[in-house]
């Protein structure tokens, strides 16, 4: 059966917000030197759109609690109810108003999206992505050649697409997106990186499984795993080799390298990207466990960290109120505990759990959920270095939210 454009408004919501996505970049950079300065900028602009491009839906959506109740329900009605306690708690201690404003915002958007998506009887959801594919990918490719910035969730989602197609059998689709993804790798991430090892460490346990047992599959895994921890170091000279010198991408893996051979050199500016996040850190869990109120419930919303202390001059010449109040916890787990205390380490544990859960569901190759369980497990993968990624794209909410539903989608 076709793809129809009206049975699929989230495959084309990602669509439309592609191009609303490089448009607002490309705007923004004409009128910033940096594009941390822009990020915020950037963040209320998607929330503009994705807002505009869904509420005529939300006004169908009807919210009842005699429907089942998944996991993704649950964890998030208590990241919203946590939210609202820690927007009180950062007013009562005076945290910057905006920070405060934005944290409150991204969840309680989070919120609108996830609900719109799970309970609205206008989203209607085919796995067929044909049409989609050929508009997307045609459309990631000419931004490509002509070097416009394109933001990581894009090519989350083509990740999954591919493997999406080759768990389909399709691997002349895949192997094309395969080349598109290869193509930008020079001026890609180490998270990104990352993402791309996974899914091809997923292919390799697909394989492996049809022909062993559990028993022997963990025990090729381990194995595995011991093989990479022994010879780590000339796996990753091996991968530096193949990339461009001189690329992002190439800095970014001797940057790793001489770390993990020498260790962090804080008075190196090589070591500055990664030096930044272990400072964070410290600075969070001394905050952290300075009260028992502290422990508990956080700093709350809007919370920040002094950023003098701190030694990437990037983060501080672009802060958006000084130097000294630094909002930005990179480390996933430690920007819930900034914000929520205990709180927020107990939410990052059960989206760990659902993680988890998802990973299950794409070794067991359920076709139906296997794309947004992978989205969403590329797109947690990324926010660990780099945690307000996680709330703040909306299709993370909508990867979570399209799991919530399997069972509806298995009904259909």
């Amino acid at each position: 059966m076709m793809l129809k454009k009206e049975q699929n408004t989230v495959l084309k919501f990602l669509l439309y917000l592609l191009f609303f996505d490089v448009l607002i970049v490309f705007t923004l950079e004409q009128f910033f030197m940096h594009s941390f300065s822009f990020i915020p900028f950037y963040r209320i602009g998607v929330i503009i759109f994705s807002f505009c491009f869904f509420i005529p839906h939300f006004l169908y959506t009807k919210i009842s609690l005699k429907e089942k109740i998944t996991n993704e329900f649950l964890i998030v009605i208590l990241w919203s109810i946590f939210t609202i306690f820690e927007f009180f708690h950062g007013v009562l201690r005076f945290n910057p108003k905006i920070y405060v404003t934005a944290d409150f915002v991204y969840i309680m958007f989070g919120l609108f999206l996830f609900l719109l998506i799970t309970k609205s009887p206008t989203i209607k959801v085919s796995y067929n992505f044909s049409f989609f594919l050929f508009k997307f990918l045609i459309s990631i490719v000419l931004f490509l050649i002509f070097d416009v910035t394109i933001s990581e969730v894009f090519f989350l989602i083509l990740l999954t697409l591919l493997y999406y197609y080759f768990n389909q059998k399709k691997y002349l689709i895949s192997l094309l997106l395969l080349v598109v993804f290869i193509y930008q790798t020079a001026n890609s991430n180490r998270a990104l990186l990352v993402c791309f090892v996974t899914i091809f460490s997923f292919i390799g346990i697909e394989k492996i499984k049809n022909v062993v047992n559990k028993i022997d599959l963990l025990i090729i895994l381990t194995i595995v795993f011991v093989l990479l921890l022994s010879f780590y170091q000339e796996l990753i000279l091996g991968l530096q080799s193949l990339v461009p010198e001189g690329s992002q991408m190439y800095y970014r893996i001797d940057q790793l390298s001489k770390i993990l051979s020498k260790g962090i050199d804080y008075n190196n500016p090589y070591h500055t990207s990664i030096a930044q996040r272990i400072i964070e850190v410290k600075l969070v869990v001394s905050s952290w466990t300075n009260s028992i109120w502290s422990f508990l419930f956080g700093e709350g919303l809007g919370a920040v960290i002094n950023g003098d202390l701190l030694i990437d001059p990037s983060v501080k010449k672009t802060a958006l109120l000084g130097s000294s109040t630094i909002h930005n916890i990179h480390i996933l787990p430690f920007s819930f505990i900034h914000k929520y205390g205990l709180l927020g380490l107990s939410m990052f544990v059960f989206l760990v759990i659902d993680f988890f859960n998802s990973v299950k569901r794409i070794i067991e190759r359920n076709s139906l959920f296997v794309f947004w369980d992978l989205l969403f497990v590329l797109i947690f993968i990324y926010a660990i270095p780099a945690a307000s990624f996680l709330w703040t794209t909306p299709v993370f909410w909508i990867a979570f939210g399209m799991k919530s539903i399997k069972s509806k989608v298995a009904d259909e």
